[in-house]
This record gives C-alpha cells, sequence and structure tokens, in this order.
C-alpha cells in the first residue's frame, strides 16, 4: 500500500480572495490535515480564483504556498460522474456560459464543451472540460446527484476530436473503467 504524499488545497466562491484571506484560509486548513509527516499541500485556484491567484504567484510562494492544479496526477482522460447524454456539443467559454444559458446558446440538452468549469454550470446533458476539475467539486458532486456525465479530456488527440464535434449531435458516455474515461 502506498501513502499519498500530496495533497491539494482549493477554496471555492465567485469572488476572488484577497491574498491575505487566501493565505489565511490555507493555513487554517493545512493546521487541520492529518497526514503522516512530509505530505506536500499545494494550492489549486478554482477557476473563478485562478487570475487573483496567477497574479499573486511569487508572493503567495513567498509565504509557502505552492500552486498546482489537478493536472500533477493526471494519467489520462478523467471520469468525475458517470452517465450518458445525447445532446449538440456546444463550446462555451467558462467566463460565459451563465449568459449563454439565458440566452439559449446553451440549452439544457445540449453537452458542455469547455475549457475549464467554474464552480456552478446551469443543468445540461453532459460536460467535457479540457483541463482538470476535482473529483469532489461542486459541479462533479451535482453532476453526479442527477446522473449528467462529466469528464475531462486529458488526451490531446480526443480533445481534438471533441472540438470538431462542436455543433453535431452527439453521444457522450462517462463510464470509469480502469481508472480511464470511455468517452
Amino acid at each position: 500500500q502506498s501513502m499519498i504524499r500530496e495533497c491539494g488545497i482549493q477554496f471555492l466562491r465567485r469572488d476572488p480572495y484577497t491574498p491575505a484571506e487566501l493565505v489565511s484560509l490555507f493555513n487554517l486548513v493545512k493546521s487541520k490535515i492529518i497526514a503522516e509527516p512530509g505530505l506536500e499541500v499545494f494550492y489549486f485556484p478554482s477557476y473563478e480564483q485562478l487570475a487573483t491567484a496567477v497574479q499573486n504567484k511569487a508572493w503567495l510562494e513567498s509565504q509557502g504556498i505552492r500552486m498546482s492544479s489537478p493536472d500533477r496526477w493526471a494519467k489520462g482522460n478523467a471520469v468525475y460522474a458517470c452517465g450518458w447524454a445525447l445532446g449538440t456539443m456546444k463550446y462555451v467559454a467558462p467566463d460565459e456560459i451563465d449568459e449563454a444559458y439565458r440566452n439559449g446558446t446553451l440549452l439544457a440538452g445540449d453537452v458542455l464543451l469547455t475549457e475549464a468549469v467554474p464552480a456552478e454550470v446551469p443543468t445540461v446533458a453532459g460536460i467535457i472540460a479540457l483541463t482538470p476539475s476535482t473529483p469532489n467539486s461542486h459541479v462533479a458532486i451535482l453532476a453526479g446527484t442527477y446522473g449528467i456525465p462529466f469528464v475531462h479530456l486529458a488526451v490531446q488527440a480526443d480533445a481534438q476530436r471533441a472540438l470538431e464535434l462542436v455543433g453535431r449531435r452527439v453521444v457522450l458516455i462517462g463510464q470509469e473503467e480502469y481508472g480511464v474515461a470511455d468517452t
């Protein structure tokens, strides 16, 4: 049995945390982790927190906070929520998802393809992310609850194929098999 030697901490909210708030919260959560000595703890900024985190990266590092993402553990495509969906593949930028849903460009019966998944997305038939999320994210938990497939396409050929299918009717199958997505 191998010991876990790394973990990531992520904070969610729509408004960015100030660097001081982030340091305080990070250190509080880190102090509550029960683990063997030597555990490396990283900050995984959520989509909404990423711009501020990148802007303040040097300062955060000077405070002992190293940034990373779930990419560091990705070994291929990942399934965050199993299920299947039939719908039109729609590419929408992360910060345009809510507006696309409000104006009818993105519908409940569509398969959403996006670069990164914000903390909340409207109900759609399926979700495909081109950057990793976390299996315990709010979106992943809700997708699992409602049987909405939610996958991350880490394999470049698969991501390219998904982009080629934008505007077409597709079937998305999120099925966990040996830890790899079958999409």
